[in-house]
Protein backbone atom coordinates (compact mmCIF):
# COMPACT_ATOMS: atom_id res chain seq x y z
CA UNK A 1 0.00 0.00 0.00
CA UNK A 2 1.17 3.50 -0.81
CA UNK A 3 -0.04 6.72 0.74
CA UNK A 4 0.35 10.30 -0.45
CA UNK A 5 -0.88 13.60 0.98
CA UNK A 6 -0.96 16.14 -1.84
CA UNK A 7 -2.36 19.47 -2.92
CA UNK A 8 -4.30 19.44 -6.19
CA UNK A 9 -1.34 20.87 -8.14
CA UNK A 10 0.83 17.99 -6.87
CA UNK A 11 -1.47 15.24 -8.17
CA UNK A 12 1.09 14.40 -10.87
CA UNK A 13 3.10 12.64 -8.12
CA UNK A 14 0.56 9.81 -8.31
CA UNK A 15 1.18 9.12 -11.99
CA UNK A 16 4.39 7.13 -11.49
CA UNK A 17 2.83 4.77 -8.90
CA UNK A 18 -0.20 4.32 -11.18
CA UNK A 19 2.04 3.64 -14.18
CA UNK A 20 3.99 1.14 -12.09
CA UNK A 21 0.81 -0.72 -11.14
CA UNK A 22 -0.29 -0.73 -14.77
CA UNK A 23 3.12 -2.10 -15.76
CA UNK A 24 2.68 -4.91 -13.24
CA UNK A 25 -0.67 -5.94 -14.75
CA UNK A 26 -3.21 -3.87 -12.84
CA UNK A 27 -5.66 -2.36 -15.30
CA UNK A 28 -8.63 -1.48 -13.07
CA UNK A 29 -8.69 1.24 -10.43
CA UNK A 30 -11.62 1.61 -8.07
CA UNK A 31 -11.79 5.10 -6.57
CA UNK A 32 -13.56 5.63 -3.29
CA UNK A 33 -14.15 8.76 -1.29
CA UNK A 34 -16.83 11.20 -0.29
CA UNK A 35 -18.51 13.58 -2.71
CA UNK A 36 -16.03 16.25 -3.87
CA UNK A 37 -13.06 14.30 -2.50
CA UNK A 38 -11.21 14.50 -5.82
CA UNK A 39 -11.98 11.24 -7.62
CA UNK A 40 -12.88 12.89 -10.93
CA UNK A 41 -9.99 15.35 -10.59
CA UNK A 42 -7.50 12.49 -10.28
CA UNK A 43 -8.94 10.62 -13.25
CA UNK A 44 -9.16 13.72 -15.43
CA UNK A 45 -5.56 14.64 -14.55
CA UNK A 46 -4.25 11.15 -15.30
CA UNK A 47 -6.06 10.96 -18.65
CA UNK A 48 -4.72 14.42 -19.54
CA UNK A 49 -1.23 13.20 -18.56
CA UNK A 50 -1.57 10.23 -20.94
CA UNK A 51 -3.52 12.00 -23.70
CA UNK A 52 -2.80 15.75 -23.56
CA UNK A 53 -4.58 16.27 -26.87
CA UNK A 54 -7.86 15.16 -25.20
CA UNK A 55 -7.63 17.77 -22.41
CA UNK A 56 -10.71 19.71 -23.54
CA UNK A 57 -12.78 16.58 -24.23
CA UNK A 58 -12.49 14.95 -20.81
CA UNK A 59 -15.83 15.02 -19.00
CA UNK A 60 -17.32 13.18 -16.07
CA UNK A 61 -19.60 10.23 -16.93
CA UNK A 62 -21.84 10.93 -13.92
CA UNK A 63 -25.05 10.43 -15.90
CA UNK A 64 -23.79 8.37 -18.85
CA UNK A 65 -21.89 5.76 -16.73
CA UNK A 66 -18.91 5.56 -19.11
CA UNK A 67 -16.60 7.86 -21.06
CA UNK A 68 -13.81 6.31 -23.14
CA UNK A 69 -10.65 7.93 -24.45
CA UNK A 70 -8.96 5.30 -26.58
CA UNK A 71 -7.78 2.60 -24.16
CA UNK A 72 -8.56 4.73 -21.08
CA UNK A 73 -12.05 4.34 -19.63
CA UNK A 74 -13.76 6.38 -16.91
CA UNK A 75 -16.87 5.02 -15.16
CA UNK A 76 -19.03 6.70 -12.54
CA UNK A 77 -21.46 4.51 -10.59
CA UNK A 78 -22.88 7.33 -8.46
CA UNK A 79 -26.23 7.33 -10.33
CA UNK A 80 -26.02 3.72 -11.52
CA UNK A 81 -26.05 0.27 -10.01
CA UNK A 82 -24.04 -2.84 -10.78
CA UNK A 83 -27.00 -4.38 -12.60
CA UNK A 84 -26.86 -1.74 -15.34
CA UNK A 85 -23.10 -2.26 -15.67
CA UNK A 86 -23.62 -6.01 -16.11
CA UNK A 87 -26.61 -5.61 -18.45
CA UNK A 88 -24.55 -3.40 -20.75
CA UNK A 89 -21.88 -6.13 -20.92
CA UNK A 90 -19.22 -3.83 -19.52
CA UNK A 91 -17.68 -6.47 -17.25
CA UNK A 92 -16.28 -8.30 -20.27
CA UNK A 93 -14.63 -5.07 -21.47
CA UNK A 94 -12.50 -4.84 -18.33
CA UNK A 95 -10.03 -7.35 -19.74
CA UNK A 96 -8.29 -4.78 -21.93
CA UNK A 97 -7.45 -1.11 -21.55
CA UNK A 98 -7.18 0.90 -18.35
CA UNK A 99 -10.34 1.44 -16.29
CA UNK A 100 -11.02 4.03 -13.58
CA UNK A 101 -14.26 3.39 -11.69
CA UNK A 102 -15.72 6.00 -9.34
CA UNK A 103 -18.02 4.63 -6.64
CA UNK A 104 -17.03 1.12 -7.76
CA UNK A 105 -16.77 -0.45 -4.31
CA UNK A 106 -19.87 -2.53 -5.13
CA UNK A 107 -17.93 -4.11 -8.00
CA UNK A 108 -14.98 -5.33 -5.91
CA UNK A 109 -16.31 -8.78 -5.04
CA UNK A 110 -17.16 -9.46 -8.69
CA UNK A 111 -13.68 -8.38 -9.79
CA UNK A 112 -12.01 -10.46 -7.11
CA UNK A 113 -14.10 -13.57 -7.86
CA UNK A 114 -13.53 -13.14 -11.61
CA UNK A 115 -9.74 -12.91 -11.26
CA UNK A 116 -9.29 -9.31 -12.45
CA UNK A 117 -6.20 -7.36 -11.37
CA UNK A 118 -7.32 -4.17 -9.70
CA UNK A 119 -6.28 -1.58 -7.15
CA UNK A 120 -8.30 0.61 -4.84
CA UNK A 121 -7.56 4.31 -4.48
CA UNK A 122 -9.16 5.76 -1.36
CA UNK A 123 -9.28 9.53 -1.18
CA UNK A 124 -9.92 11.56 1.95
CA UNK A 125 -9.77 15.29 2.57
CA UNK A 126 -7.04 16.57 4.89
CA UNK A 127 -7.42 20.34 5.18
CA UNK A 128 -6.62 21.80 1.76
CA UNK A 129 -4.97 18.55 0.67
CA UNK A 130 -6.08 15.05 -0.19
CA UNK A 131 -4.81 11.76 1.17
CA UNK A 132 -4.54 9.10 -1.53
CA UNK A 133 -4.18 5.53 -0.30
CA UNK A 134 -3.42 3.10 -3.11
CA UNK A 135 -3.92 -0.57 -2.33
CA UNK A 136 -2.89 -3.02 -5.04
CA UNK A 137 -4.79 -6.28 -4.82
Amino acid sequence: MSEFILKEDEIYKLFEPLDSLIGSGVNIFILSGDLASGKTTLIRSYITHCLPEKREDITSPTFSLLQSYGDLHHYDFYHHDIQKFLELGLLEGLGSGIHFIEWGEKLESILKNSGYNYAVISITTVGDKRKYRISGL
